[in-house]
């Protein structure tokens, strides 16, 4: 609807600001985000201050950490309605959406009991909870070295915990990582076939199910693809489905939604590198029921951003000294979807590193375990599905109790696609419902 900033008035608790959701809601719209937040102790309920100006690209422009004051900076414009992704000369933050898979977004199943839910009529009940080891790989492909890279896989596999039920790499982790046309052809999978039936030999090898990513060769182009393949011989592939950057003059778009696939671990989802900048399609996963997002990670995910101390005295499980990873679009995308998000990057300087498990709630920051950003590396955890015999699950990854607040009547516009004609973009919403509001 044409917004240039966003005007974020709040009481924030349990993170320091500005808060992570705070600069994701700038970098994924484009827009200004200008945040007041409250400060100091009342009632024994500590706020976090951090009022703050984020750039449309979501950086921090200025800061008022602790104490009564105001802050001032400055709005281009420009900068605001152009609604880039670094490396674009299009508006792909509006036209890069593909509306078409977030039919579910104005649903609010949540206010439902999910156990039941998910199972009426037979549809789909949610799978039997359980504990499983699950892990993330980080390091650069070999350009267009299938051999190698598969043989890193395999040595990565060999040095996992026993028992690890899931392992998720890199996007492009088989193939090697294109810059353009030229690489793309001579790196891309052509025989895709054969490459998968290498993958399903490693996963019944080690006994563990794998998603890779690679560069796949379609009769119109190639597309970024993940392969999900288990040790019974289960394979699900995925297309990438949001393309940025200079990715969009060489790959094709998937012309498929994610796939949600149930396996004995619970209930997954998949999604490639830059699905990720785009909140719409994690949140149909959630919706779906997904406790974990498998996520091949590449170019085009926002820079991991670190931030200073703060002198508020926020309680655990806040992190107040130095953080490195304050802004990590893995661990937004888990925690406001109540999910565990599995992210296998790319090291720098061809991904952001940092790779990890990302749990659904603020508490599980403290049991992270990441990849250096710009190093080769393993990470791994517990997923836990399993729910008390209770009649309403008590575990997070079942209740998903951030989506039961949700307001869907006003997600309508989410479904509308956006036409970006030379002249500018072309925004168009439905009518207000003035007997509603009324």
């Amino acid at each position: 609807q044409a917004a240039d900033v966003l005007c974020f008035p709040t009481n924030w608790l349990l993170e320091k600001g500005p808060g992570a959701a705070w600069i994701a809601r700038a970098f994924e719209n484009g827009c200004y985000l200008v945040a007041a937040d409250r400060y100091g102790c009342e009632r024994g309920v500590q706020f976090s201050g951090g009022s703050a100006i984020i750039e449309p690209d979501g950086t921090i422009q200025a800061r008022l950490d602790s104490g009564d004051g105001y802050l001032l900076g400055e709005i281009e414009l420009d900068r605001a309605r152009h609604k880039r992704f670094p490396g674009s000369l299009a508006p792909e933050k509006l036209t890069a959406r593909r509306p078409e898979f977030y039919d579910t977004l104005t649903l609010n199943a949540y206010l439902w009991n999910p156990l039941e839910f998910h199972g009426l009529y037979g549809h789909r009940p949610l799978p039997p909870g359980r504990a499983s080891l699950i892990a993330v790989a980080q390091f650069l492909p070999k350009p267009g070295d299938l051999a190698a890279n598969l043989a890193t896989i395999d040595r990565s596999l060999a040095a996992l915990p026993r028992g690890t039920r899931l392992a998720v790499f890199p996007e492009y982790a088989a193939t090697g990582v294109p810059h353009d046309a030229s690489e793309a052809t001579a790196f891309a999978a052509s025989d895709t076939a054969s490459l998968l039936r290498a993958l399903r030999r490693l996963a019944r090898r080690h006994r563990t199910a794998l998603v890779v990513g690679f560069l796949e060769a379609l009769p119109g182009g190639f597309a970024s693809s993940a392969a999900l393949v288990t040790p019974s011989g289960l394979t699900v592939t995925y297309r990438k489905t949001h393309v940025i950057g200079p990715e969009r003059s060489f790959l094709v778009p998937g012309d498929t939604p994610p796939p949600v696939i149930d396996l004995p671990l619970g209930r997954v989802g998949l999604l490639i590198g830059s699905d990720l900048c785009f909140p719409e399609i994690a949140r149909v996963l959630a919706l779906a029921g997904c406790d974990l997002l498998a996520v091949p990670a590449g170019p085009g995910i926002p820079p991991v951003q670190a931030l200073g101390p703060t002198s508020v005295p926020l309680p655990p499980p806040a992190v107040t000294g130095d953080d490195p990873t304050h802004f990590h679009l893995a661990r937004v995308r888990a925690c406001e979807n109540m999910t565990v998000v599995a992210y296998a990057a790319l090291p720098l300087p061809e991904g952001t590193g940092w790779s990890g498990l990302f749990g659904p709630v603020p508490e599980s920051r403290a049991s992270e375990r990441l990849v250096e950003p710009g190093q080769a590396g393993l990470s791994w955890g517990l997923l836990d599905t399993r729910n008390a015999a209770t009649r309403y699950p008590m575990n997070p990854l079942c209740a998903k109790d951030m989506l039961r607040m949700r307001q869907p009547y006003w997600y309508a516009p989410l479904q509308l696609p956006i036409a970006a004609p030379a002249e500018g973009l072309t925004l168009t919403a439905p009518a207000r419902d003035a007997a509603r509001e009324a």
